[in-house]
């Protein structure tokens, strides 16, 4: 998956959205592939990400008027990680993952690879 929405979101934020709750956050929604927690993260970064949202919000506005709002995420040194559920442990490059960013060069575990710095020139980027 390339963070976009899928049926599993449409079910699951249908559901909030129809819940009773008072505003629903869409939260953590990657804002580019390198900053996803996860390869399944949801994110929101180019027009495929857009479109595959738009259903989803769509549907929810057929169906209630819940305010909704989007936490936008980057995961910084968490990023590149299997699921939870799959162990959570660093997805390295030479399997699939991606080299993560952050203001230090701080691992996320002490076993784990350091993150590539991201100083204010690369900010700036």
């Amino acid at each position: 998956m390339r963070g976009e929405a899928t049926a599993w979101h449409m079910m699951h934020l249908g559901t909030l959205a129809l819940s009773g709750a008072g505003m629903l956050i869409i939260e953590a929604t990657a804002v580019e592939p390198d900053g996803r927690i996860t390869p399944g993260d949801l994110g929101l970064w180019d027009d495929a990400t857009e479109t595959a949202l738009r259903p989803v919000f769509a549907a929810i506005r057929e169906y209630s008027k819940i305010p909704v709002t989007v936490q936008f995420a980057r995961a910084g040194r968490k990023a590149s990680s299997h699921k939870p559920w799959d162990g959570g442990q660093l997805i390295s490059v030479a399997d699939g993952g991606w080299m993560t960013h952050c203001p230090s060069e701080i691992a996320h575990k002490p076993e784990e690879t350091p993150p590539l710095v991201l100083d204010t020139a690369g900010l700036l980027a």
